[in-house]
C-alpha cells in the first residue's frame, strides 16, 4: 500500500483479492484501533465474494477475534499453524 497513488485505485481486500487463487488467512482482532469492525467486516465480505466468483471460497479463512486487540496471541498463533498444517497437506 505504499507505492505512490495505489490507494486512490485499490483498497486492502482489493491488493488482497489479487491472489483469490491462493488459500488466504486473515485474522484481526475485533478490539483493535486500526480498523472499525464494520470497515473488516465488509473487507472481508468483499473479499469473500472475490473469492466465491472463483469457486475458491474454501481457500479463504477469515476470522474477527472479537476479545482481541491488535495483537496475534498464543491462542491465535495456534489455529493459524493448524490452518498452515492443513494447507500443506
Amino acid at each position: 500500500m505504499l507505492h505512490p497513488g495505489l490507494l486512490s485505485l485499490l483498497d486492502f481486500p482489493d491488493v488482497a483479492a489479487l491472489s483469490a487463487l491462493k488459500p488466504m488467512l486473515v485474522y484481526v482482532g475485533g478490539e483493535g484501533p486500526l480498523f472499525p469492525t464494520s470497515a473488516v467486516q465488509a473487507a472481508m465480505a468483499k473479499m469473500h465474494s472475490v473469492w466465491d466468483a472463483y469457486g475458491e471460497s474454501e481457500g479463504l479463512t477469515t476470522r474477527v477475534w472479537q476479545d482481541k486487540a491488535h495483537t496475534f496471541t498464543a491462542d491465535m498463533q495456534d489455529a493459524a499453524f493448524d490452518w498452515l498444517d492443513e494447507q500443506v497437506r
